[in-house]
């Protein structure tokens, strides 16, 4: 499944000193059917997500694709 940054949200990485390379995210994904925002530490993504179904209008959304690196 492939999902977009959601436009009207700020979408936001973090970056403190005291945690290195693990950012404070809040962001807000919108996939074809869903919605999906993630806030907390990137390292604990995962336990982080909340999802909503929806139906979007093709103009709600950024063409701007996320890849999660392993």
């Amino acid at each position: 499944m492939q999902v977009r940054l959601k436009q009207e949200h700020l979408n936001i990485a973090k970056f403190e000193p005291e945690y290195g390379l693990d950012p404070m995210l809040d962001i807000a994904l919108v996939g074809p059917q869903c919605q999906y925002r993630i806030q907390g530490r990137a390292s604990n993504w995962q336990g982080s997500v909340e999802q909503d179904t929806l139906s979007l209008s093709s103009n709600e959304v950024r063409d701007t694709t996320i890849y999660y690196l392993v």
